[in-house]
C-alpha cells in the first residue's frame, strides 16, 4: 500500500470506506459550514464519512470544532502531499464544492483529471461550466445540499462512474477557458 492510501485507510479507519469529500485550503467562502449543516441533517452520514481534508486558514475555530463533532466526519488539518490530494479525490464517492463565491482553487479541475465526481453549488463559475449537472445545490443552502448528498450517496458505482466520466469530457471541452475563468475571479 502507498504512502497516500495508507493514511487515507488510517483516517476512515478502513480501505473500504465510502467517503465524500472537501479537499484543498479549507476558507470560509468555500461553504464549509453549508457543508457541515447539511452533513448533519444528511441521511448519507449514518452509512458514510466526510473527510475534511486540507490546511484550514482563515475559518474560525469554531467551524473546525463543529466538524470534528460531528457523526462521520474526519478532518485532516495539514497541507497535502500532491500524491493525498490525487488519491483522496480519485478514490472519494463525491468531492462537495459547496463555495459561496468564487475561488481560485482549481479543485473542479483536479477532480475532472483525476476521475472523481462532484456535487456542486451553483455559483457562476460552476453553473457557465456545466450548465446541465444535476448534483447541484443553492449556495448556502444546507438542505438542498443535504437531498443532494443523499441522492448521491444512493447512486450505483457505475452511475458514480458516470458522472466522473462527463465530468473529465465537459471541463476537458473547457479546460482552458475554466482556468481563465478561475483567473479572473481570483483577480476580482
Amino acid at each position: 500500500m502507498d504512502q497516500a492510501a495508507e493514511v487515507l485507510s488510517g483516517l476512515l479507519g478502513g480501505e473500504d470506506v465510502e467517503y465524500f469529500l472537501l479537499v484543498g485550503v479549507v476558507r470560509p467562502a468555500k461553504g464549509t459550514e453549508t457543508l457541515l449543516d447539511a452533513w448533519k441533517i444528511s441521511t448519507c452520514s449514518q452509512r458514510h464519512k466526510l473527510l475534511i481534508a486540507g490546511r484550514w486558514v482563515q475559518t474560525p475555530r469554531e467551524v473546525s470544532a463543529k466538524a470534528r463533532r460531528l457523526h462521520n466526519c474526519v478532518v485532516l488539518d495539514r497541507r497535502l502531499t500532491d500524491e493525498e490530494f490525487v488519491h483522496f479525490i480519485a478514490e472519494s464517492k463525491f468531492s462537495v464544492l459547496p463555495y459561496l463565491s468564487y475561488s481560485h482553487s482549481s479543485v473542479l479541475i483536479s477532480c475532472a483529471k483525476h476521475g472523481g465526481a462532484v456535487i456542486l453549488s451553483d455559483i457562476e463559475l460552476f453553473s457557465e461550466f456545466l450548465p446541465q449537472y444535476d448534483l447541484t445545490f443553492t449556495a448556502q443552502n444546507s438542505a438542498e445540499l443535504a437531498s443532494v448528498l443523499d441522492r448521491a450517496a444512493a447512486m450505483s458505482e457505475e452511475d458514480v462512474k458516470t458522472r466522473g466520466e462527463w465530468l473529465r469530457q465537459a471541463v476537458g471541452r473547457y479546460d482552458r477557458d475554466l482556468v481563465e475563468g478561475v483567473a479572473r475571479a481570483y483577480a476580482r
